[in-house]
Parts: structure tokens; sequence; C-alpha cells
């Protein structure tokens, strides 16, 4: 990314109400790369859990614990570009 572009909240699905960080295009500019620990507690919960479903959320991707996630940078690139 260009030096000097400030952070900027790109909103749902990207940023999340959990810490999300260490952004990064790959080199051929096809994917944005991001980490996040949004995690399936974020939100209340629509039902009590049982322990067999708690600990299953907990041993999965989106448990609070960071995740790394990928999209398409093209949807970067192009918010990028407007700000210019």
């Amino acid at each position: 990314m260009a030096i000097g572009l400030r952070a900027k909240n790109l909103g749902s699905p990207i940023n999340s109400s959990a810490l999300d960080f260490c952004p990064i295009i790959s080199p051929d500019k096809k994917y944005f790369f991001f980490t996040s620990e949004r995690g399936f507690a974020d939100q209340p919960l629509k039902k009590k859990l049982t322990y067999d479903e708690l600990m299953k959320n907990i041993r999965t991707p989106g448990n609070g614990l960071g995740d790394i996630y990928r999209i398409d940078a093209g949807v970067i690139l192009d918010s990028i570009k407007t700000e210019k």
C-alpha cells in the first residue's frame, strides 16, 4: 500500500466491533488479507449454548482468538482510488 494513507473503517464485513488489524494486499494485488479477533460471542447470543456447543465454538475459527481473512483486493483498491 502507498505510504501516507490513513486508516479507514471499511465497515462490514471487513471491520467489526472486535480488534481488526494487520491489513495487507498480496503482491499480485488480487487479495486483501487482515486479521481479526471477532468471535461467536461478539453480539448477544440468540440462545444459551450447551456445554458441547460452547466447546465446539471455542475450538473453531471465529472463536475470538484471532483468524486470518481474505477478500478480493478490488474492494479495497477501489476504495483507495475514490479517496484521491
